[in-house]
This record gives structure tokens, C-alpha cells and sequence, in this order.
């Protein structure tokens, strides 16, 4: 999951706030659809994003000194900090929802970017709570 369009960053950007995330859902709880690692997300706590990525991805965080995500659409300044990629909207959210997955309301805090990915809104944050659906 990549932003197609940096709009801001971390030196301009707001650090905290709620929005959106989209989450597989199953009886044991929710875990990303993005990157992950197939770990299921702690509720009701700050989760930072780095424990919680797959082994592959983990790597590339290791080999850029974790600071840096490669930007695969190619923009001249295309890199932005990982981070768990938070939608502004619920229907933005929604939109990318399938029957396996769900909408859920998050806040975020240390958000490093926002951009756009897939023509919506999306905030870029180091570390995520998960509030539960609404």
C-alpha cells in the first residue's frame, strides 16, 4: 500500500488525530491487510508500526536505516517515513473494504505524511489506536 501524491509532511503536518483503517476481521480480532505479518492487532492501545510488519518488509526497514519507503510510483521526491496508512474518511475506508474486511475508527499519533492513495485522503502515522467499529 503506497501514496500515489505526497501532499505534506512531518515539518507541516498535524501529529495526532483519529481516521480510519481498513483491517481483516475474524473471531480472534483484526490484523492488517497490508504488510502484515498475520499477527492480530491489540485493541485498545498505542500500536507502533514497525512491530507488527512482515519479515520482508522489516528488511527493506532494516536496509533504508528505517527511515524511508520506497515510493513506487515515481515521483521526483517520492519517499515518506513507514507507517500505518490511516484514510481521513470513512467512506474512503469503506470503499476499500471486501466482505472479509472491516472499517474501523483509529487514532494516530508521530503521522509523518499525507498524501493521497487511490484518490483519497490518507494520513501516514507511526502509531496507531484502535477505538473499534462504529
Amino acid at each position: 500500500m503506497c501514496l500515489n501524491t505526497i501532499i505534506e509532511r512531518s515539518s507541516t503536518i498535524k501529529e495526532t488525530g483519529k481516521g480510519w483503517k481498513v483491517f481483516s476481521k475474524s473471531f480472534y480480532g483484526y490484523s492488517s491487510i497490508y504488510q502484515g505479518n498475520n499477527q492480530y492487532l491489540p485493541n485498545r492501545q498505542w500500536i507502533h508500526e514497525l512491530g507488527y510488519r512482515s519479515a520482508n518488509a522489516r528488511h527493506l526497514h532494516s536496509e533504508l536505516n528505517g527511515k524511508y519507503h520506497a515510493h513506487l510510483h515515481s515521483e521526483l521526491n517520492g519517499k515518506y517515513p513507514f507507517g500505518w496508512h490511516i484514510y481521513v474518511s470513512k467512506k474512503a475506508a469503506e470503499h476499500r473494504c471486501t466482505k472479509d474486511h472491516v472499517a474501523v475508527r483509529v487514532r494516530y499519533r508521530r503521522a509523518r505524511t499525507r498524501g493521497r492513495q487511490g484518490g483519497v485522503l490518507v494520513i501516514v502515522a507511526k502509531e496507531m489506536f484502535i477505538e473499534g467499529e462504529r
